[in-house]
């Protein structure tokens, strides 16, 4: 094979991998129903949690990591500190981590969304043995918010059908 050649296969296979690595994430932080429509595995990050919800809202959607960081230093609760980093890794792609993070909390705190985003990990890591439907619809029974019912939904439908 000649040099032109191998060099125009090693750009195509950098190319992929870039474009791999860039794929971006199915979660999408809301503040409100009002923006949950299909398309994205929603969160409700509210006012309750955290007096700072809307700037880390727009710190997770837009992926700025530095900013993030910065915010939660000043956050003292040491259980939105782990929900808000286990969005943060649920956004990277990295469920284990996330699982583990969640583990730590009551799956009724945070308006049940701990229940459904553990669920989430479970579905992402590929684990076969849960009774995802069920599990779905635990977290839409245990909470009384609107939104967060409405979010259950929206998840067990991306597991289910892939969108």
């Amino acid at each position: 094979m000649s040099s032109f050649k191998r060099k125009i296969s090693f750009c195509v296979c950098t190319s992929v991998i870039i474009l791999y690595g860039c794929a971006p994430s199915l979660y999408k932080i809301i503040g409100d129903a009002e923006n949950a429509n299909n398309g994205f595995k929603y969160i409700l990050l509210s006012d309750r949690y955290t007096n700072r919800a809307g700037v880390i809202l727009d710190l997770i959607n837009e992926s700025n990591w530095a900013g993030f960081d910065r915010e939660l230093r000043y956050i003292s609760d040491v259980k939105v500190k782990n929900f808000l980093t286990a969005i943060r890794l649920l956004k990277e792609n990295k469920a284990a981590e996330a699982h583990s993070l969640l583990a730590r909390l009551n799956e009724e705190e945070f308006d049940c969304q701990v229940k459904v985003l553990k669920v989430d990990c479970l579905s992402n890591l590929k684990v076969d043995s849960v009774d995802f439907r069920n599990k779905y619809q635990e977290a839409f029974d245990c909470t009384t918010d609107p939104t967060v019912k409405i979010i259950s939904k929206i998840h067990y439908r991306f597991h289910q059908y892939g969108r």
